[in-house]
């Protein structure tokens, strides 16, 4: 194989969990068995999968939202790709026989290289010297250029064309229905990636000398967080963690660059480990084994070198690097951290007493099931706010109601809002009535009579009543 010559020249090693070398410097052997031809291609209806794993992902070595171009190199699992994917000198699923081996929501063009399965493609198909194992099908054109092979059947939607490639079944015009809803799966990765990137690191990081080391001690779950420039500058990677337990890297930063550094995984193997770098935008693989997945669902990758042993999840892929089939097999349950307080605001932020004002707490992020209970406060009876207000599950804010008394002097009250051992203060002047008028029931009046005046206030006066000043 093509591919295997050129993954001959690369040499990207790391250590799995039981403290064996991983290497990319092999020559890949494969003995290749004709699958039994197809007699129709099935659309497969999107599977569901449980909130704890990749989702939509599951069954693929690579998925990718938009476009993949890949060359000289070689995906040993199912490939995925919502936008058009542009190989050339490339394998896709080596690993894999029967079914669906590469599914691509756009134009699927190829030179050279070898699919061990079925192609199905929702726009265009252009094979330049084709290997398939299996059935190819297209939405509108399918092509085959020079002398390959096609052991399976064709769909084509408006023309199809073998030129002088071998098709051992037959070729039916039709329509084909993607077996992967790219949209909702984009939607639903990118979701769990900002999950699993709200939880909190219940592992240490220690960092020294460019070395990273992440220790964790949970049988389930053990999530770390690391800067992307660390992982930039880093010369080293290990992950401690115990046998059997999920190991969950997020790392936070909008450029990454794995690059010319080994990882060495201690108690857990590389599909129990998930690199998440759910706000990158643009990724950088180079002359680096990465041993574990990689969920980075809006992130440009370019991919020159290297190897990953996992899925790789993005938002495009470029490059040369080698795909190896090392499907996620952990569990990324777990338990969001709590958002805090960020702010309180009080408006009108001056009132006379007996009026209302209205307060408003906002947090760090959305409020977790069942809602976030924050505890209200005054230092003032004056005003009060009551003494707790949800916001609710999935909100930011919540809004609650200040009642004041009347006062006979202006008095400002402090409120205060907690939350997850943070709080946020504001305050609120409670003012005393103001005069509103003064009248008399007569403009003049006889020497040595009396006239009674009136005095109105601007809302009634508490207990004690309101000094009011005459002259």
């Amino acid at each position: 194989m093509l591919s295997a010559i050129f993954q001959a020249l690369r040499r990207i090693s790391g250590t799995d969990g039981s403290g064996q070398t991983l290497s990319c410097h092999r020559f890949l052997c494969r003995r290749l068995s004709i699958l039994s031809l197809i007699a129709c291609l099935l659309a497969v209806a999107a599977p569901t999968y449980a909130a704890t794993d990749l989702g939509a992902a599951n069954p693929y070595n690579v998925f990718i939202f938009g476009n993949d171009s890949q060359t000289g190199s070689d995906s040993q699992g199912r490939v995925a790709v919502g936008g058009n994917f542009t190989i050339s000198s490339y394998d896709v699923a080596g690993n894999y026989s029967g079914g669906n081996a590469l599914v691509v929501g756009g134009i699927t063009e190829t030179t050279y290289g070898q699919i061990h399965g079925s192609v199905v493609s929702g726009g265009a198909v252009k094979l330049h010297g084709p290997t398939v194992y299996g059935n190819v099908a297209g939405n509108t054109t399918v092509t085959f250029d020079q002398y390959g092979t096609v052991n399976g059947n064709v769909v084509y939607g408006t023309s199809y064309n073998k030129n002088t490639t071998t098709v051992s079944g037959t070729a039916t015009q039709g329509t084909t229905t993607l077996p992967v809803n790219f949209s909702t799966a984009q939607t639903q990765l990118t979701n769990l990636s900002s999950t699993c990137a709200g939880y909190a690191a219940n592992g240490t990081t220690t960092i020294a000398f460019g070395g990273i080391t992440l220790t964790g001690t949970k049988s389930g779950l053990n999530v770390f967080s690391v800067a992307a420039s660390s992982i930039n500058s880093a010369n080293g990677l290990t992950i401690n963690v115990p046998s059997g337990s999920t190991a969950l890297v997020n790392i936070s930063g909008g450029s990454v660059t794995f690059q010319n550094f080994g990882i060495t995984l201690n108690g857990v193997d590389a599909r129990h480990v998930v690199y998440n770098c759910s706000s990158a935008t643009s990724i950088t693989i180079n002359g680096f084994g990465m041993l574990g997945s990689l969920l980075a669902p809006q992130a440009a990758v370019n991919f020159p070198s290297g190897n990953i042993n996992g899925t790789l999840i993005a938002a495009s892929l470029t490059g040369s690097g080698q795909e190896n089939d090392y499907g996620f097999a952990g569990d990324l349950s777990g338990t969001p951290a709590l958002p805090t307080i960020t702010s309180l605001t009080v408006s009108p932020s001056s009132v006379t007493g007996g009026t209302s004002s209205t307060g408003t707490v906002t947090l760090s992020g959305a409020a977790p099931s069942g809602g976030a209970s924050v505890t209200l406060t005054s230092t003032s009876g004056s005003a009060n706010p009551g003494t707790t207000v949800t916001v609710a599950a999935g909100s930011t804010t919540a809004t609650f109601p200040i009642t004041t008394t009347a006062v006979s002097s202006a008095v400002t009250a402090t409120i205060t809002a907690s939350y997850n051992s943070t709080s946020a203060t504001a305050p609120l002047k409670v003012n005393a009535p103001a005069l509103k008028s003064v009248s008399l029931p007569a403009t003049s009046v006889i020497g040595r009579h009396t006239a009674t005046g009136k005095v109105t206030l601007s809302v009634p006066a508490g207990t004690g009543g309101v000094k009011v000043t005459l002259g």
